[in-house]
């Protein structure tokens, strides 16, 4: 059955129960999951074409699977909520018109056919119900009676300001309300998402003082007197960027105020009050953008949004150092806490500069101001002599292109794998490219998951098809020419040993069915990884499992010590130690990517959305959900250092140890770094190269790494972190290890171990470093001085003949005469 309510005249409330259905289940005391959808264009269409429609059977469900998801939402927990806008329904007097009982009819067949418990809020005219406003919302949560599990909680809707969109409310609706946001395409089709980030968040200029001016109810005037907060501008744009921000609000709301004091970045605004008419609006926002300056105008009603689409289209094929950032909307109806972009937002280009921050010149400008970083690099260059060295010339063209997708696809593991025992070399490269291509299908946001799953499940039947290629990867995707060419692996991979082959098809088959388990499981979970226990076995479909065919590897060549494959749990936490520390590591771009892999047990109990471990606002709580992300990480050190020990060959130590030391670098690098949270964070190239020598040594030396980098974790640890006592106790573990092995019997007996603190700076070595920039930067001089036409027969003949300031010279004679030092006629080619 199905009631009506109107809510203060303009909102209009629809509840439908079908007979026997029972009440959702709260997902925690006093708190509702929800799942909300807009209806046009999301949950339906229109048959005829026609929108809007009067016809209260002229809709058709959006896709086929619409009913199915929607049920498939109500069996999960979730309370079905619709949120429309559908303003045809008011009359010129903003009353609900004759069309009212037409729109009943049609939401009357739509929830019957739908068959589950519903309510439908629609906001028929444009006040505070109306969407992105929040009143619907919030009359839902009247209604309720308790809180919103907005974790768990989401909105879908098609106006989410994509190219072909006529809006943008649906995305910010969801924004505003702190939920969770897909389109149609994303929820019911599996389509991966466009990135529509914001350059610019105005909740970023909040201070504790003004987050306190709007508890108290205050004017925006008062909230934003500089007189009375600590105030910290926010730089809005940099070198290259070109924005134009719109200020929405009534008079009065606080526009000017906001702008002159909280975005002092010195843009030109724009004000029709003071340029008199629109086209005198349009016009100056034409000059601005033209000249490189931003542009705020104020007002929408006054200055339009296909105005600013106007503007945008000079701006949508940015130069290489010139980037649009998008429109954006300051709302000061809600206190300049709701944003919007007004249309899709075009990716920055990096300047000139950024882009050629790898290049000769930069990096022989960082090295000269950090020469204690060239030196391990030189070393490594000139001083490596690798266990084994790949012989190309006795490959053959597909094997030489397997090296090529290798080296594609991952650059460091490359490196390791060609200096391998050459009875290794081709299976472990062949075994690392299959279980790349394995992923880079579990990656693919492109595929759906009914074609994905299969794939996955089923994979290493692909080996023993001649000829099998995968083309229907996103064009975006990382390591797709692989697949493209996956037929080189399979050509390879049928010509070594079957002992090789046999392991690689196994693990192929356990992995495959593990990234499917957890792919399904994302399907149906908005958070991807929940518990601890959830967050270890993904690691070990995606690591551990790596860990343990290489280890077949080893175990069966004589390489290793029997006994680690009768402790598949030393193995494991070699793969889980790496993959963690990526997961620490990569935080920023996983979230910027919308990927979430940090298990809500942990981040739970620090923040309450998962999004506030990136707000500065939150900074503290996130640095101490990091580091139980790195205890849970550094219980793993002590059995990597124990696996270790049972390598009995140079290239396969050498092989296991430096992704190891990378590693334990890395979590000392992300420990109690804000950065973190910021940007994806990197081991310098010369720490990178005196780790590259430290792991191709022995265990002695991989050791005094580790004891070295859980020194200073341990030295960053603070006792404010409720994890200080658990990660002492971990480094502890770790020394005590290694003390164990390599005992100290006394101050020098620790010698080979030292490294405890940062190394020291080698004079002499810094000496002949200035030493030999001096010398380039002098050889650079004197190239030009030649270029300009310098004399340099005359000058080293002046010197020969013991004239060393021969400029005193001239400048003497010139007083007596125009002669020079010889006191001759001064001629033209003499200059």
């Amino acid at each position: 059955m199905i009631s009506w309510e109107v809510v203060e005249g303009t909102l209009l409330v629809a509840r439908y129960a079908p007979e026997g259905s029972q009440e959702t289940q709260k997902s925690s005391p006093n708190k509702t999951r929800v799942a909300a959808f807009d209806l046009d264009y999301t949950i339906i269409d229109s048959k005829s074409g026609i929108v809007p429609t009067t016809d209260p059977e002229d809709w058709k469900w959006w896709q086929g699977n619409v009913p199915q998801k929607i049920r498939d939402a109500h069996l999960g927990g979730h309370q079905l909520i619709i949120f429309t806008n559908q303003g045809n329904l008011t009359t010129l007097t903003g009353e609900i018109g004759s069309g009212l009982e037409l729109f009943k009819r049609k939401i009357e067949d739509i929830t019957r056919a739908l068959a589950v418990p519903l309510i439908v809020y629609t906001a028929c005219a444009n006040d505070i119900y109306r969407k992105p406003r929040t009143g619907m919302w919030e009359e839902m949560q009247k209604a309720f009676g308790g809180a919103v599990d907005h974790e768990n909680s989401y909105f879908v809707g098609d106006a989410a300001g994509r190219e072909k969109d006529y809006s943008d409310c649906d995305r910010h609706f969801g924004m505003n309300l702190g939920l969770t946001f897909y389109t149609p395409e994303e929820y019911f089709q599996g389509v991966i998402g466009q990135i529509l980030g914001h350059k610019f968040n105005p909740n970023w200029l909040i201070t504790p003082e003004i987050e306190t001016r709007m508890n108290e109810n205050l004017t925006a005037l008062e909230m934003f007197d500089v007189s009375k907060t600590s105030h910290n501008q926010y730089k809005l744009t940099s070198a290259g960027e070109i924005v134009i921000i719109v200020f929405v609000g009534l008079p009065g709301a606080g526009k000017t105020t906001f702008f002159n004091v909280a975005l002092d970045f010195g843009a030109m605004r724009l004000n029709r009050h003071e340029l008199g008419t629109m086209e005198n609006c349009i016009e100056k926002a034409e000059h601005y953008l033209e000249t490189g300056f931003c542009a705020a105008p104020d007002g929408g009603k006054i200055f339009p949004r296909i105005k600013f689409r106007e503007l945008e289209k000079q701006l949508e094929a940015p130069t290489i150092e010139e980037g649009f950032t998008g429109v954006v909307k300051i709302d000061f109806e809600t206190l300049a806490l709701s944003y919007e972009m007004a249309s899709q937002e075009l990716s920055l280009v990096t300047t000139t500069l950024e882009i050629a921050n790898m290049g000769i010149l930069s990096q022989f400008l960082y090295f000269a101001v950090h020469p204690t970083q060239l030196r391990p690099v030189i070393q490594w260059k000139l001083l490596h002599k690798p266990a084994y060295t790949r012989d190309p010339s006795k490959e053959s063209e597909t094997l030489k292109d397997c090296f090529k997708w290798l080296k594609l696809t991952s650059r460091s593991f490359v490196m390791v794998v060609q200096e391998l025992n050459p009875d290794l070399v081709v299976p472990v490269a062949l075994y690392y490219l299959v279980l790349r291509g394995l992923d880079t299908i579990e990656d693919d946001m492109t595929i759906s998951l009914e074609e994905k799953e299969p794939l996955l499940r089923n994979f290493e039947t692909v080996l023993d098809k001649d000829g099998w290629t995968f083309n229907k990867s996103g064009p975006d995707e990382r390591d797709r020419e692989l697949l493209v060419h996956f037929d080189d692996v399979i050509t390879e991979l049928k010509l070594i040993d079957p002992k090789y082959r046999d392991i690689i098809k196994n693990i192929t088959h356990q992995m495959g069915n593990g990234m499917a388990d957890y792919a399904r499981m994302a399907e149906n979970n908005v958070n991807s990884v929940n518990t601890v226990e959830e967050y270890e076995l993904y690691c070990h479909y995606v690591a551990g499992l790596v860990g343990e065919g290489l280890t077949r590897f080893f175990v069966q060549d004589g390489f290793a010590n029997p006994d680690l494959k009768n402790q598949p749990e030393l193995s494991e936490s070699m793969g889980q130690f790496l993959q963690k520390t990526n997961i620490i590591r990569d935080v920023r771009e996983d979230f910027d990517d919308k990927r979430r892999f940090w298990p809500k047990e942990i981040w739970s109990k620090h923040v309450d959305n998962f999004d506030d471990l990136f707000d500065p606002k939150h900074r503290e709580a996130a640095l101490t959900c990091s580091s139980k992300m790195v205890l849970n990480a550094l219980r793993h050190a002590e059995e990597c250092l124990v696996y270790m020990k049972g390598i009995k060959e140079q290239g396969i130590f050498n092989f296991v140890a430096i992704p190891q030391t990378m590693a334990i670098a890395t979590l000392e690098l992300v420990f109690q770094n804000p950065r973190v949270f910021e940007t994806n964070v990197k081991i310098t190239k010369g720490d990178a190269a005196q780790l590259l020598m430290d792991s191709s040594q022995d265990l002695r030396r991989v050791c005094a790494v580790f004891r070295r980098y859980v020194r200073r974790i341990h030295k960053k640890n603070t006792p404010k972190d409720p994890n200080f006592l658990n990660i002492s106790i971990a480094c502890a573990k770790v020394e005590q290890y290694i003390e164990s092995i390599y005992p100290a019997k006394g101050p020098k007996a620790r010698v080979p171990l030292a490294i405890d603190d940062q190394p020291k700076t080698n004079i002499s070595y810094l000496i002949l470093t200035m030493l030999g920039t001096l010398f380039v930067i002098s050889a650079i001089m004197i190239g030009i001085a030649y270029s300009a036409g310098v004399r340099f027969d005359v000058v080293l003949k002046e010197l020969a003949n013991g004239n060393i300031f021969p400029g005193k010279v001239i400048f003497k004679d010139v007083q007596q005469g125009n002669v020079n030092v010889r006191g001759a006629a001064i001629v033209h080619g003499e200059l």
